[in-house]
């Protein structure tokens, strides 16, 4: 409010009932100030806690999507589900509490509006002064204006709460410590001098160091960085990369520059950038082609390079559209090792003369290793540049390297460099082709769940633009109508309404008859008194129908909002891994963040705010037709020109969300700025659709007001030239006033309606979900009781319409025995392991356990009576404890043997890496450790379970070969009873189990004991013979 409308409005108001009148009105305002305080003060307290509860629920939802294949895996959803629910319940509880607050502070506000519209009036008829209708509702309409600005402030208190809460959250994440550069010395090559380096964060655990270590690396050679599972050598990598915290001493790395602006150098090669490929490789959600170019210049013959030194030839031409293919949200239209590939040719391909690799060579089977380490490690595009690979194939390398380093116990131990460069170049394999040929030509490649769904990522046909386009053309009103209860709510809110209209036409009438008492040769003081304080009962009774409306709209709104929450969370977890798994993360959390506090907070009320306009047109309406029926064209006309306008108001485009989890990548490759260009350019695209919005709704305005001064003048007209007393032509007057901030309001809550239900048409998208068959016969508690299982004819993939991704399998395993599953990348292994889930379809075929059909078998009965452990488990943040034994069924005596049968135990003078403590906090995604030790935590737990079949798809794939050799002894010999799969690229997990199944193609290709598939001269010894441990393997196989 302006200062020149408030000393107008003011001296207006003097000049009409006082300054004892006006004063007194302001006096009794004041009172009601102290509460307003305390009342905004306790909703500003049930805000902070409903923040709380849903940045919980946040959290717990991000986890439980990134984890959610073990979910699957586990039939845990129903327990998951319920923990969401909790915390959505906590929720709901606080937004219950601010809707009462809430309700309480818009009665006092509008208490205080009318105090100070109708004390005045009564103060002005006190002094013996008549209330004539000129008096009456000249002061009415100028403290109506008054009102109108008092009455936003519990609307405002709202949006300022939150802002607060953002603000306060913003400056959390501001005032996070920055990466401290100035630790690290610059230097054009890797030294560290009696370095003690350790992982950054807040967590009360004592963090794994790596102390007193001293190594040169060599410029322009391959190092190689060795040790067991959890020995640092992540840490080491990290360190490196400018990511850890360096604790005492000093490391010497290369400057960190800009390498967007790289590409205006004259060399390719640019001294001081870096390339890093991560444990768990980052792919953006672009092309194929983009994702390795990562923002520099395509140049055909360093790009053909790169990706024929990384195998990758075969693969491309197996994508529709070649490398133009987009990769998917997180990469995943690609398998695993297609991911740790690309991310190889991107650092290849790259401007960086130190390239840090971490265990590149574990994701891929022993023939495509070979070929990596002999053309992308050690071909023409390594040469000259620095190259440092933490490996656990430590046999293959070595003799490569001209620099190794092992760690144990928290230091460095070894530090080796070969005699003479001939050592360097003299390799115990030997090249799979000739030099000069590319790899693609040998070998192929079956479709996973990943490649299965490029074609619908190609097409654009992803989750994000499904639920977009249908979301526009699906109709959200009957949903929000089911949500809220149906007609009863609503006839209760409509009551509420019509209630609160009532009482104000009644107000305005009354003080109709009060005004034209003073005409009356009747009037008396006492008459007058007494309509006054009638006046003023009735203006309260307005102003608790205020509150009761404002009540029971949140109060529907929060059963709308328990219920397609309720809604959402369960279609979610019920729906297809596929989807789950292709579905931006981002898109998801959106649904359940944002989309769900427009639903929770603001559509309830923008929703009775237009139910509120709308009444009050109609009671505008209705008055003016009692005076003049000739204006109803005029306002049909108005009307229908408004609200055409309101229809096509513009909507802004809602960016897919992606958490920032490549960070890591890109500051190794600098190209932060790069990316901050690319966000910005988004971030325009949107505000240039808002500042459009803008300028429209204020033309809109500006329109408005003048067709609805033609309304005001009209009514002018109408009552000059009718015969009409001069209280009902200041009732008339007083409500034709209201007509053009009555229908502004209508037709801006129609706007922010129609954006609050797009939410929730895009909300009521999950109840269409396709979801997973529950239904099934119930089968005894004790099945499987021996463990056999039968393969007969499988053909399965992934979607209809799709390639199969098996084809024609048939095998059998024996009760208690260990079947190893084998084959090249692509091979199928994985999605082996997934059909004994169910998680892909059958399209001709069966497998039965014990002689039951699986297919046959409830969905969750299934799932729980299997042991499957993935190949990448994610961990929740919590203790060892908590994540071994959620349910806490077990004593810690049984925890502490689960560790120790998979070397999760170190020596009691390394206490900070101890996991006998059980209390030991794992951060988010088990930061804190690293993959090894996630996979040998989740294998721990699994073997707590003691399930009748286990089902193991690399989950070994990360740890040290010795510790490898351990867990696997364990398998074979301490778990009898027990029938295991294990899927593995490293035949020596597999070869002293019972029986090996060969794949290639998705097709079997071999079956039966490692021995006699090794005589057999096909695949399997093929693969022995490109393995880095092949000597040991024919020895054992040639006994």
């Amino acid at each position: 409010m302006t200062l020149a409308k408030l000393v107008s409005t003011t001296a207006f108001l003097v000049s009409l009932v006082g300054w004892t009148s006006l004063g007194a009105g302001l006096l009794a305002s004041a009172f009601a100030m102290p509460l307003t305080v305390v009342l905004s003060k306790h909703y500003g307290n049930a805000q902070t806690e409903q923040a709380k509860s849903h940045e919980q629920r946040s959290t717990m939802l991000t986890d439980a999507l990134l984890a959610i294949r073990q979910i699957k895996l586990s039939t845990l959803e129903d327990t998951w589900r319920r923990k969401i629910q909790q915390c959505r319940d906590k929720e709901l509880q606080q937004l219950f509490k601010g809707a009462l607050w809430m309700s309480s502070l818009v009665f006092v506000a509008n208490t205080s509006s009318v105090v100070l519209a109708g004390v005045p009036i009564y103060v002005f008829a006190l002094q013996g002064e008549q209330v004539s209708a000129s008096v009456a509702f000249t002061s009415i309409s100028l403290f109506r204006q008054l009102q109108a600005d008092i009455s936003l402030l519990p609307l405002i208190s709202p949006p300022i709460w939150e802002a607060w809460l953002s603000l306060k959250r913003l400056e959390v994440f501001f005032g996070q410590n920055d990466l401290d550069m100035a630790q690290f010395t610059l230097s054009d090559t890797v030294l560290l001098d009696k370095a003690s380096i350790t992982w950054h964060g807040t967590g009360k655990n004592e963090r794994f160091t790596l102390k007193d270590l001293s190594m040169d690396f060599p410029e322009g050679e391959l190092s190689i960085v060795t040790g067991k599972t959890g020995s640092g050598k992540s840490l080491l990598l990290t360190a490196i990369a400018g990511e850890a915290r360096l604790v005492s001493g000093s490391i010497h790395r290369p400057c960190r520059f800009d390498g967007y602006k790289a590409n205006t150098n004259d060399s390719w090669v640019a001294t001081g950038q870096m390339a890093l490929v991560s444990q768990l490789p980052w792919m953006a959600n672009t092309t194929v082609r983009d994702n390795i170019l990562f923002g520099l210049p395509f140049r055909e013959d360093r790009y053909r390079s790169a990706i024929d030194s990384c195998a990758l030839d075969k693969d491309f031409r197996m994508l529709e559209k070649g490398d133009f293919t987009m990769v998917g949200i997180k990469g995943v239209t690609l398998s695993g090792g297609q991911r740790w590939r690309i991310a190889l040719a991107r650092a290849l391909y790259s401007r960086a003369s130190l390239i840090l690799l971490d265990d590149v060579l574990s994701a891929v089977d022993a023939e495509i290793r070979d070929w990596i380490l002999n053309n992308a490690l050690l071909g023409g595009l390594a040469q000259g540049r620095t190259r440092i690979l933490v490996t656990h194939h430590e046999s293959q390398c070595i003799t490569r390297a001209a620099y190794h380093v092992h760690l144990c116990d928290g230091t460095a131990q070894v530090h080796l460099r070969p005699a003479s460069r001939d050592a360097i170049n003299e390799g115990t394999s030997q090249p799979l082709v000739n030099e000069n040929s590319r790899f693609g030509g040998s070998l192929t490649a079956t479709p996973t769940l990943n490649s299965a769904i490029r074609k619908d990522v190609d097409q654009g046909s992803s989750p994000t633009a499904e639920c977009r386009e249908s979301a526009i053309a699906h109709t959200p009103y009957r949903t929000y109508f089911d949500a809220t209860g149906g007609t009863s709510s609503w006839l209760l809110v409509l009551l509420a309404t019509a209630t609160y209209e009532i009482v104000g036409l009644a107000t305005s009438w009354w003080l109709r008859e009060w005004a034209s008492l003073g005409q009356s040769p009747y009037d008396t003081d006492h008459h007058s008194l007494s309509y006054g304080t009638f006046y003023l009962l009735m203006t309260t009774l307005s102003c608790l129908a205020t509150a009761a409306r404002c009540f029971v709209w949140y109060k529907i709104g929060i059963k709308a909002s328990e219920t397609l929450f309720g809604m959402m969370t369960g279609t979610l977890f019920g729906a297809h891994l596929q989807w789950l798994e292709e579905t931006s993360h981002g898109e998801i959390m959106t649904r359940f963040s944002s989309d769900m506090n427009t639903v929770d907070k603001r559509l309830p009320h923008d929703v009775g705010f237009l139910i509120e306009c709308l009444t009050k047109l109609l009671s505008i309406l209705f008055m003016s037709a009692s005076f003049s029926f000739y204006e109803m064209p005029i306002c049909a006309a108005l009307l229908y020109s408004c609200f055409a306008v309101a229809s096509s108001s513009l909507h802004q485009y809602l960016n897919a969300l992606q958490a920032p989890d490549g960070i890591q990548t890109v500051r190794a490759y600098s190209m932060s700025n790069y990316v901050i260009d690319q966000m910005h350019q988004l971030i325009d695209a949107s505000s240039s659709t808002l500042w459009h919005s803008i300028l429209c709704q204020a033309m809109i305005d500006f329109q408005l007001g003048a067709l609805c001064a033609l309304f005001v003048t009209s009514t002018c007209l109408s009552i000059v030239y009718a015969d009409v007393d001069a209280g009902a032509a200041g009732v008339a007057l007083s409500f034709a006033m209201q007509f053009s901030s009555t229908v502004v309001r209508c037709i801006q809550r129609i706007t922010t309606v129609e954006s609050g239900l797009h939410c929730v048409a895009r909300i009521a998208q999950y109840k269409e979900l396709s979801q997973e068959p529950t239904a099934g016969i119930d089968v005894p508690v004790s099945w499987p009781s021996k463990g056999s299982i039968q393969v007969n004819g499988l053909t399965a993939g992934y979607r209809t319409g799709l390639p199969a991704v098996l084809t024609n399998i048939s095998f059998s395993i024996d009760p208690n025995e260990r079947l190893g599953i084998v084959g090249r990348t692509g091979a199928g292994k994985s999605s082996l392991t997934l059909a004994f889930a169910r998680l892909i379809q059958f399209r001709t075929g069966s497998i039965f356990i014990d002689d039951v059909d699986i297919s046959s078998v409830k969905l969750d009965i299934l799932r729980r009576q299997l042991l499957i452990i993935p190949q990448d488990p994610y961990l929740s943040a919590g203790s060892i404890r908590s994540l071994l034994d959620p349910d806490y069924i077990y004593n810690n005596d049984a925890l502490i043997q689960s560790l120790k049968k998979v070397r999760l135990t170190v020596s009691t003078t390394n206490k900070e890496a101890s996991y006998t403590d059980l209390l030991f906090m794992v951060e988010e995604g088990g930061r804190n450790i690293s993959q090894g030790q996630r996979q040998l935590l989740y294998l721990a737990k699994a073997l707590l379970s003691c399930k009748r079949v286990v089902i193991m798809d690399e989950a070994t794939s990360a740890v040290d070969i010795e510790t490898d050799t351990a867990v696997q002894k364990v398998i074979r010999d301490g778990l009898p009873n027990i029938t295991v799969m294990v899927v593995a690229h490293r035949l020596a997990t597999v070869a002293n189990l019972n029986k090996v199944l060969v794949l290639e193609d998705g097709r079997l290709v071999q079956f039966g004991a490692p021995k006699e598939l090794y005589r057999q001269k096909g695949v399997f010894r093929k693969l022995v013979s490109h393995s880095s441990d092949r000597e040991t393997l024919q020895a054992r196989f040639s006994e």
